[in-house]
């Protein structure tokens, strides 16, 4: 048995040690964070899991990156950020992002055909121009609002674009209240739920060629317009002037 006090493992070969405790006198503790004591698999300080595997593995999910202790590991104890960033370094682009590739441009960049342009969240393409996702365009950062008052974070969308979308939202409501039978009893055009939390539909999508007016606009709960989507064109608004089901396929 091993010469280790309490080890009932085999001895390595001709020697009067195991191998655990031979790999660990030659090489070391695996330099990664495991929940047990592995024994390093060579000089590079790795235990044999952690040199040879190319993808990371469940077991070393549950570990926190090494260099920012925030997020969890992919490969070689640092997260994906942190694994993009000493691989490829920052984009080229001059985005708070860090490059995707050898190209050295971030994955937003590398969607739009390497231009400068969109960066979501906070994180965007300098200190003073957001992209809006509305109008298309690349604007001062002062013709954004804050999502948080007195926060950083800026809005997706640009001022104008905010206070236009607004309007529709007023616009439909007070129309659909007045004239809807189901929004004036607070319910989902499609599905007669109570309008807990409510979205305009466009009964043309505007991907389609739909318009902003009142004629094409209806009223439904968040679950009804998600599942939607552009799949269908229907009215299912009943007027109450008329009295009658004015569902129609547009």
């Amino acid at each position: 048995m091993c010469r280790i006090k309490d080890c009932n493992r085999k001895l390595y070969k001709n020697t009067n040690e195991c191998s655990y405790h031979r790999q660990i006198r030659l090489y070391g503790i695996c330099s990664y964070p495991h929940k047990t004591v592995i024994p390093a698999y060579n000089l590079s300080g790795l235990c044999q899991q952690c040199n040879f595997r190319g993808t990371p593995l469940k077991i070393y999910t549950n570990f926190i990156c090494l260099k920012c202790n925030k997020s969890k590991t992919q490969s070689r104890g640092l997260c994906n950020s942190c694994l993009r960033e000493e691989n490829y370094g920052k984009c080229i682009n001059g985005c708070n992002r860090f490059a995707n590739d050898k190209r050295g441009y971030c994955s937003n960049c590398i969607i739009r055909n390497f231009e400068k342009v969109k960066v979501k969240g906070r994180i965007y393409n300098s200190l003073t121009e957001k992209w809006c996702n509305r109008c298309k365009m690349l604007l001062p950062i002062d013709q954004f609002y804050p999502q948080i008052s007195g926060g950083t974070k800026k809005a997706k969308y640009c001022k104008s674009c905010n206070s236009y979308t607004a309007r529709i939202r007023s616009l439909c409501y007070s129309y659909s209240v007045d004239n809807v039978l189901q929004t004036s009893m607070n319910l989902c055009v499609k599905c007669y739920s109570e309008l807990i939390s409510w979205e305009v539909d466009h009964i043309i999508p505007k991907s389609l060629g739909g318009s902003d007016s009142v004629d094409n606009l209806q009223i439904m709960c968040q679950n009804c317009n998600r599942v939607k989507s552009n799949n269908e064109s229907i009215d299912y608004r009943e007027f109450i002037n008329k009295g009658d089901n004015q569902n129609s396929n547009l």
